[in-house]
């Protein structure tokens, strides 16, 4: 069973291959695949590998099947004895991506653009 800890968009994201997973927008096609170099940690089987931060040479791949918007999340502020009142609410912007797998790579490869 493979395993990793990702880091994209400043959050930490737990994953296994073969989930699907939402994280925050990523501004590229519906379709595309995407590679995610910010490995904190893998586990494969029973080993463990701990990146110090980061795991060299491992990519996690995988391909974005959608954008959309979360559930909205109200934010209500009141002054209590002053009579004012605001209620407002936003819709995070999220992509749900397919983890689908996990690459070795030589040291040239990492000069491409990284989108984690």
């Amino acid at each position: 069973m493979l395993k990793a800890v990702i880091e994209q968009g400043g959050k930490q994201h737990y994953v296994q291959f073969g989930k699907c997973y939402d994280i925050s927008r990523i501004p590229i096609r519906e379709g595309t695949k995407v590679q995610f170099y910010r490995i904190l940690l893998l586990i494969i089987n029973d080993k463990v590998w701990i990146g110090q931060p980061y795991l060299k040479d491992i990519v996690v791949e995988a391909i974005i099947i959608k954008h959309f918007k979360g559930k909205k999340k109200l934010v209500y502020k009141m002054n209590s004895k002053k009579k004012t009142r605001k209620k407002r609410g936003y819709k995070q912007l999220l992509t749900r991506i397919f983890i689908n797998g996990l690459r070795f790579v030589v040291n040239s490869e990492k000069s491409r653009e990284s989108y984690s």
